[in-house]
């Protein structure tokens, strides 16, 4: 139908297609001046919008977004909001469509100031050494086994939930910027969860870099004289927020892979584990944690230390740390291959991985379990073909932005 408009409309004599209006070629010049002014609009909202939504698209891009947060941030919010707009001038129908949306928006923002984000409190940031910033939440947000609103899906086999996820919002920082955080322990009654992360990658230009969240936030305690002195920061906290995972509770043997700063969920779920397994004495159960950093200095951070000392102790508890520096990328494949090795009596057990880190480490960790459940799946019952498991389960954390 459009095609034939078009044919027909480039045919018309001159004398026609001036009857036409040039930005909507379907109104007459005559309906236009019956219309009101924002007929005009339609075209040139309609290519700004495109043109909108193609920066919101190149800035999202995983490259751009790592290298400049704030800019891909800001751009979110306000092209956003201008897109709304434009569309809705654009073509007055793209409101009714957009309606539904925007409603459950202003409503997840209203519940979201009303219980959490509309007040202030006090964290404790410290500069916790090799590069590590730590954030000591108050202790009314530690994630507990009875804590329905918040988790009542999360792990509910479990005694102590764990992967607790915080939204934090610093004013002083950013009266906007809402971040989470996958808590590294999420705390008790007496004690705050811990929040653990490294500062972004630096810039060229030392404004920038000094502009980005992450800088900012360790800028208030790296001043400190050592690490471990404390600062204190008005914090918005929105959280503990948990998945359900309840494979995690029944498998028999996990393996946490981590890379970089990834190690904070697999922190919390590794002294979880310990405390209810690790006195297991034969190797009915069991778990690995493998960490790959850049730098051995990496490691150095109390919460890492702390967990090292923990499983030292237990048998069938083991922490692994590769220095991709020096021998190279991690292989997940080959680590998930080592773990899924034949033990004696655990042939028809179960096991459960999860992963945290980059993207590329994600993504060939998620490979690699997909390729072992299917060939688990294809073995006999009674053939455990070399490995120690009936059934793999696996946990990918990804944030997606």
């Amino acid at each position: 139908m459009s095609q034939a408009f078009v044919a027909a409309y480039a045919s018309a004599p001159a004398s026609a297609q001036n009857g036409f209006v040039v930005d909507n070629p379907t109104v007459s010049v005559a309906e236009q001046a019956l219309g009101s002014p924002y007929s005009n609009l339609v075209l040139p909202t309609g290519v700004f919008s495109f043109v909108l939504i193609l920066v919101v698209t190149i800035t999202a891009l995983p490259a751009l977004r790592r290298s400049s947060y704030n800019t891909f941030y800001f751009i979110h919010v306000i092209f956003a909001a201008l897109i709304l707009i434009l569309t809705s001038i654009h073509a007055s129908t793209n409101f009714y469509f957009l309606l539904p949306g925007l409603l459950l928006w202003v409503g997840d923002w209203v519940w979201r100031l009303r219980h959490s984000l509309s007040t202030k409190e006090e964290a404790i940031v410290e500069n916790a050494g090799n590069g590590w910033t730590r954030v000591r939440l108050p202790s009314e947000h530690a994630l507990s086994a009875n804590d329905g609103e918040k988790g009542a899906n999360a792990l509910s086999a479990l005694s102590t939930p764990v992967l607790a996820t915080y939204y934090v919002n610093f004013p002083s920082i950013s009266k906007l910027q809402v971040h989470p955080f996958t808590a590294a322990s999420t705390g008790s009654a007496g004690t705050g969860p811990v929040l653990l992360f490294r500062r972004g990658p630096e810039r060229k230009k030392a404004k920038k870099t000094a502009k980005e969240f992450t800088w900012a936030v360790a800028a208030t305690a790296a001043d400190k004289p050592s690490a471990g002195t404390p600062s204190t920061l008005k914090v918005r906290v929105e959280g503990p927020y948990t998945s359900s995972i309840p494979e995690a509770s029944h498998a028999d043997h996990l393996l946490l892979i981590a890379g970089g700063t990834g190690i904070t969920g697999a922190l919390d779920i590794a002294n979880w584990w310990a405390a209810k397994f690790g006195s297991v004495v034969d190797h009915s159960k069991s778990l690995r944690l493998v960490w790959s950093i850049r730098e051995e200095e990496v490691e150095r951070v109390q919460e890492v230390q702390d967990l090292q000392i923990t499983m030292a102790v237990f048998r069938n508890m083991e922490f692994v740390v590769h220095a991709s520096g020096k021998l190279g990328r991690l292989d997940p494949e080959k680590q998930l291959a080592a773990f899924l090795a034949s033990r004696a009596g655990t042939a028809d057990g179960g096991a459960w991985v999860y992963v945290s880190g980059p993207e590329g480490l994600l993504a060939d960790a998620e490979t690699a379990c997909v390729r072992k459940a299917k060939e688990l799946r294809r073995r006999s019952a009674g053939d455990s073909g070399g490995m120690m498991v009936g059934k793999l389960d696996w946990y990918i954390a990804r944030w997606s932005l």
